[in-house]
């Protein structure tokens, strides 16, 4: 079972978890489940799947 303290290299293999500590300073899945790209800090900021959607297919 994976929680949040268990190693990426465990759950995404070596080359992708020392690809993510060397470039986004991540080593737990907690640190990838909590990691907001783009300098986002809430959740709240964050676009919803449907804005997104209706972005995409904006002229």
């Amino acid at each position: 079972m994976t929680d949040v303290d268990t190693p990426l290299t465990k759950v995404l293999g070596a080359n992708t978890a020392k690809a993510l500590a060397t470039h986004l300073d991540l080593h737990t899945a907690g640190d990838l489940l909590y990691h907001f790209p783009g300098g986002t800090t809430s959740v709240a900021t964050t676009p919803t799947s449907a804005r997104w959607r209706s972005a995409r297919t904006s002229p």
